[in-house]
């Protein structure tokens, strides 16, 4: 069996958090069609229904799907250089925000997030945030 390019293996990566994130392809995992939809959307990229390199990714995304998040983190997203879902989403609302002050409310509303490394993230980008905007 061929290994697969590591530019596929990263664009999947790329695609899946721009989808949403890994998270949704687990909630999906008991039906695949969001692996195929995302699939047959990019046909240029991982071929058509039942080709091999399209079979090796499925393969691939189900394998990234059973990392905890701390594994899939270091696995997949820092291995190929991949802002999560969460980190995009966190980057998109610091560039929206016209002021300072409005950074407190982003810090009071993400206070239920139950991950401790998105947390610490996400403090060290308010953190930057505010020494360059102050």
């Amino acid at each position: 069996m061929e290994a697969i390019p590591l530019f596929l293996k990263k664009q999947l990566a790329e695609d899946i958090e721009k989808l949403g994130g890994i998270s949704v392809f687990i909630n999906a995992n008991k039906n695949e069609q969001t692996l195929a939809k995302l699939f047959d959307q990019r046909k240029a990229v991982y071929g058509v229904r039942g080709g091999k390199i399209r079979g090796q990714l499925r393969n691939l995304a189900k394998r990234w799907s059973n990392y905890t998040r701390k594994q899939y983190k270091a696995r997949v997203l820092e291995k190929f250089g991949v802002s999560s879902h969460e980190e995009r989403v966190l980057d998109s609302t610091l560039a929206s925000i016209g002021s300072p002050n409005s950074i407190k409310s982003i810090e009071s509303n993400t206070s239920s997030t139950d991950s401790s490394s998105f947390d610490k993230s996400l403090s060290k980008k308010v953190s930057h945030f505010r020494g360059c905007h102050e």
